[in-house]
């Protein structure tokens, strides 16, 4: 153990190295001894006959204070290195005496701390410079420290305000984590959720909890959260963790974390999908509510569905123009279906002045494609080939999501209840859904979290997110609800990935949803294995950034670019649960041990697992 009573020079743990000319004027280095402590003998309590020297003090990530009393300044600095061992006896490493001293060390002829004296080598980032005597404050660094200022590890206090982190709330319902190796918490606040978040990382690396743990923050905070889960992972919310070790859940006891299940939630799915619970609501949407690029691009999305998606615009243009106050209201496809229809039998009816018999045969039955083209050719202003309406209203059928309108079906049935018939583990039948349409200002509210099971497809999947995000930016400019909403988008790669039409008009419309949701009090968080798989605007949105385990260093990088490059190096070994961290608002990135999941994460198995796959496969046959 170190001295119970420190002396003035034990205060502080290393000093700084002179520079050279090629140094890095962002870097000092600096060096720190073993120092060398008794131990006390085991058996009569006399000192043992050699000191044991000490362990290195400092540690890649943590964060130290610089002073130099010459100058009287003070710097706050981060170590992004693992400290370089030097010898102390000879002039290099292959010095025969320290050669000769590691042979003896080996075969155990000496002890090691007679022969084997060393220091230790350590590289820090100079964050800012410290000024003011009451009220200290970070600024930029205008003088660098000289050689021989000492140093020492920064307390608490000192990391949270100089770093600037949020501070910790009462009952600790903002901490996501903590330092590696420290009780130091890693934080959020509203601000932070308020301007988006990226959370990255590979199977297996604790991408999951980090998503549990900014929920539970974000609740607190009194925010809606709106989650879409894609996998699913959330369906079990409401219950506690029951997984993790008591050891696990010690680290972070200082803040209150514990296995809990969340409060005030609410479960989703969407029309057409399985009922995975009897109190799962189901949403449906009508085409009107869907920004038409982006139903086009669902619809027709691979490249020889360019004349397809083309005329569907146009179609679609035309018919929203040729609606009047008395057709108010939300319509569906086949809405437009029995315009264009009627499109035909207003021209047969014009061509025989509405009195003709032929004009009465074509009332009483379909139009051929072939007549409807010719009718739409007359209000597009360009031709409309046969070919290209069959093959456009044959995709359109075929490919458009089951909870695409079904709300229209739905209220040709009985009391507007579906007849979307799930069954239970033992095969036995469930009672129907009532589908709904999605309303802000009922669905959503203060404090409530709402876990949607999102479509299992990427192109339904950006098609659903684009709905919701429209609706509730404009239910926020509205000023139709007052509080915050922070959307977790997870799995996000699967919205911008797919074919070309499909990612451009998801990336356009998700974009612009987040970038009014910044000031509209809509925050994201989107969850993905590697920041790469999002598009490059909107990287440039997310401030907040919780990086996992990466499998490439240029993951890394994109992830966090202001991350020293010593600091990514060791990130390279980050291990399950372990991640680098960046809060918006704070001056550097840290290395954090990330909470556990407070509530129970879902695991598919069996019955569940085969009505999972039933809904992947029945999408993508769609």
């Amino acid at each position: 153990m170190r001295e119970a009573t420190p002396s003035p020079t034990r205060d502080y743990q290393f000093v700084i190295w002179p520079d050279e000319l090629s140094s890095d004027p962002t870097r000092v280095e600096a060096l720190a001894y073993e120092d060398m402590i008794r131990v006390i003998a085991a058996g009569d309590g006399t000192p043992a006959p050699e000191p044991t020297p000490l362990p290195p003090a400092l540690r890649t990530g943590q964060f130290v204070m610089i002073d130099d009393a010459i100058q009287d300044e003070q710097w706050f600095a981060q170590v992004v290195a693992p400290q370089r061992n030097l010898p102390l006896l000879g002039t290099s490493r292959e010095h025969p005496a320290t050669m000769t001293a590691l042979m003896r060390i080996l075969r155990d002829m000496v002890s090691s701390s007679a022969f084997a004296r060393q220091a230790y080598h350590y590289e820090l980032s100079l964050i800012g410079q410290i000024r003011g005597e009451v009220k200290p404050k970070l600024t930029t660094v205008m003088t660098r420290p000289r050689a021989g200022s000492r140093g020492r590890l920064s307390d608490v206090n000192e990391i949270i305000r100089f770093l600037g982190l949020p501070a910790i709330a009462a009952d600790g319902a903002n901490v996501i984590g903590r330092f590696q190796g420290v009780d130091i918490p890693v934080t959020v606040d509203q601000p932070a959720l308020n301007m988006h978040t990226l959370v990255a990382g590979a199977t297996g690396s604790g991408k999951t909890n980090s998503l549990a743990n900014l929920m539970r923050a974000a609740q607190a905070m009194g925010a809606c959260c709106l989650v879409f889960d894609f996998k699913p992972d959330y369906q079990d919310v409401d219950s506690p963790n029951d997984e993790m070790d008591s050891d696990t859940w010690s680290l972070f006891a200082p803040w209150q974390l514990a296995p809990r299940g969340l409060e005030n939630v609410q479960y989703y799915g969407l029309a057409g999908q399985t009922q995975r619970s009897d109190g799962e609501r189901q949403f449906a949407v009508w085409a009107s509510d869907i920004e038409p690029e982006m139903l086009a691009a669902a619809l027709f999305h691979s490249r020889s569905d360019e004349n397809q998606r083309d005329l569907f615009l146009a179609i679609l243009d035309a018919f929203r123009s040729s609606r009047t106050k008395q057709d108010g209201g939300p319509f569906s496809l086949d809405d437009v279906d029995t315009w264009m229809v009627r499109l035909v039998r207003e021209s047969a009816e014009a061509e025989t002045n509405g009195d003709g018999t032929n004009g009465n045969k074509k009332k009483d039955r379909k139009p051929r494609e072939s007549a409807i083209a010719g009718a739409l050719g007359g209000i597009l202003n360009f031709s409309v080939k046969t070919s290209t309406l069959e093959a456009m209203n044959r995709k359109r059928r075929s490919r458009a999501p089951r909870w695409l309108d079904a709300g229209q079906r739905a209220r040709r049935q009985d009391s507007g209840i579906s007849a979307l018939w799930g069954d239970d583990d033992d095969g036995a039948e469930r009672a129907s859904t009532r589908i709904v349409e999605f309303d802000p200002t009922q669905d959503l509210a203060t404090g409530r979290v709402v876990v949607i099971r999102a479509p299992a497809e990427g192109r339904e999947y950006g098609l659903f997110l684009s709905y919701i995000l429209r609706r509730i930016n404009r239910a926020l400019a509205e000023k139709k609800i007052s509080f915050p909403v922070v959307c977790f988008v997870d799995e996000a790669h699967e919205v911008f990935g797919g074919e070309k039409a499909v990612a451009e008009a998801a990336t356009v419309s998700v974009q612009r949803a987040v970038n009014k949701g910044r000031s509209l009090g809509n925050g994201f968080v989107f969850a993905t294995q590697n920041p790469s798989q999002l598009p490059q605007t909107i990287l440039n949105n997310l401030n907040t950034r919780i990086i996992h385990r990466q499998n490439a260093r240029e993951e890394l990088k994109l992830g966090i670019p202001s991350a020293p490059e010593e600091l990514l190096n060791s990130a390279m070994t980050l291990g399950p649960g372990e991640a680098l961290v960046y809060i918006q608002g704070s001056r550097a990135p840290v290395t954090a041990e990330m909470a556990p999941s407070p509530f129970r994460l879902t695991k598919l198995t069996g019955q569940g697992a085969r009505r999972l796959l039933i809904d992947q496969m029945s999408s993508e046959a769609a």
